[in-house]
Formats: C-alpha cells, sequence, structure tokens
C-alpha cells in the first residue's frame, strides 16, 4: 500500500507540475495577448491621434479662414478710407502750396507789395528778369535781365 500511495502521490505531483506548466503556458499567453491588445489600442489611439489633429484642424481651418478673410477686407476698407482720407487732404496741402509766401517793403510809412514791382519790372521788361533791387530812398525798383536793364516807380 505504501507503493500505491507512492505512485498516486507521484501521479498527484506529475499532475500539479503538469497544470502549473499549463498555467504559466495560458498566463504567458494571456500576457501576450494582453500585450497585443496594448499595443493594438497604441496603434489605434496614434491613428487617431493623427486623424483627430487633422480633423480639428480642418473644423478650426474653415473659421479661421473666414476670420483671416474677414480682417482681410476690414483692413482693405480701412486702408481705402486712409487713402479717400489723404486725397480728401492732398487738394488742400496743394492749395496752400499755391499761396505762396508774400513779400511786402515798408518804408516811411509806406507799403509795397514785392510781387507787384516783380510785375511791373516784367511788363517793362518785356521778358524774364534776372535781378531786381529795390531802393526805398529813391522809391524805386532797378532790374536786369537778358540785355535789358531799367527801373520802375514803386
Amino acid at each position: 500500500m505504501a507503493t500505491v500511495k507512492k505512485a498516486d502521490e507521484a501521479k498527484a505531483a506529475a499532475k500539479k507540475a503538469t497544470v502549473k506548466a499549463e498555467e504559466k503556458k495560458v498566463e504567458a499567453k494571456a500576457v501576450e495577448a494582453v500585450a497585443e491588445k496594448k499595443a493594438e489600442v497604441k496603434a489605434e489611439v496614434k491613428a487617431e491621434a493623427k486623424k483627430a489633429p487633422a480633423k480639428k484642424a480642418e473644423k478650426a481651418e474653415k473659421p479661421a479662414k473666414k476670420a483671416v478673410k474677414k480682417a482681410a477686407d476690414k483692413v482693405k476698407a480701412e486702408a481705402k478710407k486712409v487713402k479717400a482720407a489723404v486725397e480728401k487732404k492732398a487738394p488742400a496741402k496743394k492749395a496752400a502750396k499755391k499761396a505762396e509766401l508774400k513779400v511786402a517793403v515798408q518804408f516811411f510809412g509806406n507799403e509795397v507789395d514785392v510781387d507787384e514791382v516783380i510785375a511791373k519790372a516784367k511788363k517793362v521788361a518785356g521778358k524774364d528778369i534776372a535781378n531786381l533791387y529795390i531802393k526805398p530812398e529813391e522809391n524805386k525798383a532797378y532790374f536786369v535781365g537778358e540785355g535789358v536793364s531799367g527801373s520802375v516807380e514803386l
């Protein structure tokens, strides 16, 4: 009986070893399956992560494009307004430039506009004059031009 018992114990031990080996195989397969599943999930997550920003970017891109276009339109409109304002102001500046400096000579209680003296001298000379000398003490303006010289009363 002792040998039967030992044989039974040996069979039981062998069975336990087999079961343990099978459990280790199943456990290894489970670990391997879990690792594969993790890898698949990671791959899917990466794929979706790549797609998601693209989708989000596409969705965000449309309003962004609209916002950029609106901003560009506003800038263009402002530029037109500024250009129109500048064009309106430009003629005023030209008018200011046309209103040249008025020079007058005052002497002994009299005042003579230099532009009038120049006009008189040109009328008498009949040509452009090169130099004009105003002598208030003599009440005259002397002019010199190409081949022409003379004087006019102030």
